[in-house]
């Protein structure tokens, strides 16, 4: 579904952007980079290259940018290429050149490790899945690598650089096929030499390592740096590194960074997403929710929605809650959240006071509850005076002291809610709480501050 689809429905799947034109991160970039690393056709070194960042964070779309990038022909010719030798070409010299160039372009696989169980068939099926894609442009390489496939995988316990006792190795092998004519070594040195004059790059697309169980996060960097010691293939792995780096640390204990530091050896970083890029991926379907409530919406201009759209970005509301979003899924999370309350709104609603509740029902479940269910705390008829209930409340629904201070700037924004901590400024404080309440009363206002609405907005979301 393209993102101009996504648009109009308003919601977003967690599945990542392919396609570098829909970049709304800034992602690009970097993944250009990371692409001329992988398959530079005049580079003899080998890289495994790692793209690390928190979940969420976008790694998986950045990988997508990376493999259409490897796959695209006009990238391969602008980056290592003469472009403009190729302008001067006629149509049929063009059509000529573009035939020999897809000759030298990288052959892009994509490999999914939790498909597989034991260290045995991560091993076997990584082997068979570079051997399949490299086929018939070299069988001599397809068959070494089946064969490596099979000595590697009925060795319970493989060293990252080959220092294999030979011992075990003559073991497996007259195990698996009897007295063989070559040794391990003999296919391992065989390989290296027909990759090193192979023509093109064979680059390996991995993504989520981190959510492999211990063990097989091992196996899966250990067979990483088995590859990467043949000449002509590159991996771009893509995981969380501190997650990676504790499952590690339980296996085999030390520093777990440490270790994947030894296996990938060109670590990159997710660039940060910016509040500013969360911020109009947030606003940009919320309005367009808004505006779908009108009876004009098909009449509505594009100039108007970004008006809209900048009004909406600069609410009290709106303002706090963008501070906490973190990563593109929770901004994601937050877009399907109001989009399933909005929908089943019948009558109007302030979306600015709602989307506030959306982000309270996200991030502090507990405090959206007790809203909730104590409906004098939030809506009582003459106001709540958070004194009275904030600090007993936010050590019992377990909040420290940063969080707490963010859920008490929420409910700041209600007059109600104003915080009272002198005697005699309350009863001055309550008399301009009862003023505001009656002015949104004669105003028919569909304030979540008035008693009667209550129910209304803590209705469209589901419980946690």
């Amino acid at each position: 579904m393209t993102e101009k689809a996504k648009m109009k429905l308003g919601y977003e799947d967690d599945k990542p952007i392919s396609d570098p034109k829909n970049d709304l991160f800034k992602f690009k970039n970097h993944a250009k980079r990371i692409t001329k690393i992988a398959c530079n056709p005049t580079d003899s070194g080998n890289y495994s290259i790692g793209i690390a960042g928190p979940w969420g964070s976008g790694k998986s779309s950045m990988l997508g940018f990376v493999k259409s990038y490897l796959k695209s022909e006009k990238f391969f010719l602008y980056s290592f290429r003469n472009r403009e030798k190729f302008k001067k070409l006629g149509c049929q010299g063009k059509k000529k050149y573009i035939r020999n160039l897809r000759k030298q372009m990288p052959i892009v696989i994509e490999f999914d490790p939790w498909f597989f169980g034991s260290e045995k068939e991560i091993i076997e099926a990584f082997l068979n899945r570079i051997a399949k894609s490299i086929g018939t442009s070299n069988p001599n390489i397809s068959d070494d690598l089946i064969k490596l496939g099979k000595v590697m995988g009925a060795i319970s316990t493989i060293n990252p650089v080959f220092k294999i006792p030979e011992l075990v190795i003559d073991c497996v092998q007259s195990f698996l096929y009897g007295k063989m004519p070559e040794d391990f070594f003999d296919i391992k040195n065989r390989l290296e030499r027909n990759l090193r004059s192979f023509s093109r790059k064979v680059v390996i697309l991995i993504d989520d390592m981190d959510r492999l169980q211990s063990k097989e996060i091992l196996t899966m960097l250990k067979v990483i740096r088995l590859v990467t010691d043949l000449p002509n293939i590159n991996t771009v792995v893509a995981y969380d590194q501190i997650t990676t780096a504790n499952n590690i640390k339980k296996e085999v204990g030390g520093n777990g960074l440490d270790y994947i530091r030894k296996m990938i050896t060109f670590p990159t970083y997710m660039p940060k997403v910016t509040t500013s890029n969360l911020s109009k991926l947030l606003t940009r379907h919320i309005v367009n929710l808004q505006f779908k409530h009108k009876p004009s919406f098909n009449t509505i201009s594009t100039s108007e929605k970004l008006q809209e759209a900048k009004k909406f970005s600069k609410s009290k509301e709106f303002e706090l809650s963008v501070e906490t979003v973190k990563t593109i899924r929770e901004a994601k999370n937050l877009i399907n959240i109001f989009r399933f309350g909005a929908s089943l709104f019948e009558e109007k609603v302030n979306w600015n006071e709602f989307w506030g509740l959306c982000w309270l029902y996200y991030y502090y479940p507990k405090v959206f509850a007790e809203l909730r269910d104590v409906r004098l705390l939030f809506s009582n008829r003459n106001g709540l005076i958070i004194s009275d209930w904030g600090e007993e409340a936010f050590k019992r629904l377990e909040l420290d002291k940063i969080d707490s201070i963010m859920v008490t700037e929420y409910l700041k924004f209600f007059s109600r809610a104003a915080k009272i901590s002198v005697t005699g400024e309350r009863n001055y404080q309550e008399q301009n709480i009862n003023t505001r309440l009656a002015e949104l009363r004669e105003n028919n206002s569909n304030s979540i501050e008035l008693f009667e609405n209550h129910n209304k907005y803590f209705s469209m979301l589901i419980e946690q």
